[in-house]
């Protein structure tokens, strides 16, 4: 009997690698768009000392870790009651899009958790800009929503069932129904 294996995952190595390559284009991204950062911990979080607003950004390659959200409530518990954002440095178009594991799933879960210190997570290196700088500044929250999400993503790796589910607000059952019909017609 042969037993076929199932590579669920990617190569956690190759993405560390992939990881320490964008850390110091993000961090020069910071460094353009804030007069003062400083990093407090081992896990790439750096203080923004704006004079006014100081903040958080955690750098972090994407929404993979399990406990992400718990993530957040750890770095907002250690270092105090300053927003947090979360800068993802890899390519929202790289994500994996495995049925009902999606990162997007993940983020949308973490901005309904999320405690109030949460401002927001900036989808990329790409998103970042003078906009998304502007809004840490003035502490204000980064919205998630599915446009944005599209506009990042080019619609890459975006289902039907997503998009129906997301810009349509329909159930799984009707979901369902909707893509046979569909099928059907073809």
């Amino acid at each position: 009997m042969k037993v076929q294996t199932i590579n669920k995952g990617g190569n956690p190595y190759e993405n560390a690698a992939q990881f320490r390559s964008e850390l110091p284009k993000a961090i020069k991204m910071l460094q353009k768009h804030f007069n003062w950062i400083e990093k407090v911990g081992r896990k790439n979080i750096f203080l923004i000392d704006n004079i006014d607003n100081p903040f958080y950004v955690w750098i972090v390659s994407a929404p993979s870790n399990l406990k992400f959200d718990s993530a957040i409530r750890g770095i907002i518990k250690q270092y105090g009651n300053y927003p947090v954002y979360v800068l993802f440095t890899r390519d929202v178009t790289t994500y994996p899009t495995t049925a009902g594991n999606t990162y997007w799933s993940k983020i949308k879960s973490v901005y309904a958790n999320a405690p109030r210190q949460f401002k927001g997570a900036v989808m990329g290196l790409k998103e970042f800009n003078e906009d998304m700088a502007e809004m840490m500044i003035e502490n204000q929250k980064i919205k998630l929503n599915f446009n944005r999400y599209m506009d990042v993503t080019k619609g890459a790796g975006v289902t039907w069932e997503q998009l129906l589910r997301e810009i349509g607000g329909l159930s799984n059952k009707k979901i369902k129904v909707l893509l046979e019909v569909a099928k059907n017609l073809k």
